[in-house]
């Protein structure tokens, strides 16, 4: 790598790994860095972490790549689902016209009821003092 120097937080990220892993890992290399997420890696211990966590890195970009080959579905709502199972009306050209006449037909009325007599409210005397 020839360029700028990274940010540790950023260096954690792309190799898919915690800080303090990373910053107990250097110090065990003889690296001594600050535990900070904005302390700066340099190009030599970029190389060092490089070597020691690419399978992590590898198995985040492939993570990454099945991520990407996911399929998309579909939302399907019930009033989709409700407009897809009603089936179309056919309007069919009828030339007859049924017409039903209710003015003749007999008429029935409900016959009364059975009436419970009611009880008749029971007026309350009250006692006068004497």
């Amino acid at each position: 790598m020839a360029g700028a120097p990274k940010r540790l937080s950023k260096v954690a990220r792309e190799f898919n790994v915690g800080i303090s892993t990373i910053v107990d890992f250097l110090s065990d290399k003889g690296f001594d860095i600050e535990s900070n997420p904005n302390t700066k890696i340099n190009d030599n211990i970029y190389t060092v972490l490089l070597d020691e966590y690419m399978p992590d890195k590898a198995a985040k970009e492939k993570s990454q790549e099945l991520k990407k080959n996911k399929v998309v579905r579909e939302t399907i709502t019930l009033d989709d689902q409700k407009k897809e199972n009603e089936e179309p009306v056919i309007e069919e050209d009828n030339d007859e016209v049924f017409i039903h006449d209710v003015t003749d037909a007999p008429t029935t009325t409900p016959e009364p009821v059975a009436k419970i007599p009611a009880e008749e409210p029971v007026e309350k005397v009250e006692a006068k003092e004497e």
